[in-house]
């Protein structure tokens, strides 16, 4: 039997047009009316995070990460913080987050839509959404394939 944990591995890479090398750690670049960024957080030696930034509007996807301070402030005002939430507070291991680090995550990001993915099956068998409501009081999506938002421009 395979490790449950290997069968979700992926990894997002931007690579921008006329780059010749992926955006990198803390790094902001604009394409097509776009600002996107990315900065590095806890997982492998290559994981980031990710922020897109347009009109006004901001997204920020975590990526597979373990906690970081650095990363919520980071992310701080997003208008859709979509973040990993992978094991329950009581398996939690440091390159993932739990419910609980998500809502902590959350109450100092503070955005405006926090979401939830990339859901293990030991954490579908606790309330995720209650766990981070006891540390953030903003609307909390658990995200599911082909969940979508419209993210409308200034």
């Amino acid at each position: 039997m395979s490790d449950p944990f290997t069968a979700f591995n992926f990894r997002v890479e931007i690579t921008l047009p006329g780059a010749s090398a992926p955006l990198c750690e803390a790094a902001f670049a604009e394409c097509d009316g776009m600002e996107i960024g990315c900065l590095k957080v806890p997982h492998t030696d290559e994981s980031v995070a990710y922020s897109i930034r347009r009109g006004g509007r901001r997204l920020v996807y975590s990526g597979d990460t373990g906690y970081d301070p650095m990363f919520a402030e980071w992310a701080r005002g997003a208008d859709v913080l979509l973040c990993e939430c992978s094991l329950p507070d009581d398996m939690g291991i440091p390159e993932h987050l739990t419910p609980a680090q998500c809502g902590a995550v959350a109450a100092a990001a503070l955005p405006k839509r926090f979401v939830l993915t990339h859901f293990y099956p030991p954490v579908e068998r606790v309330d995720v959404r209650a766990i981070v409501a006891a540390h953030y009081a903003g609307p909390v999506t658990l995200a599911e394939d082909g969940t979508t938002f419209e993210i409308e421009e200034d």
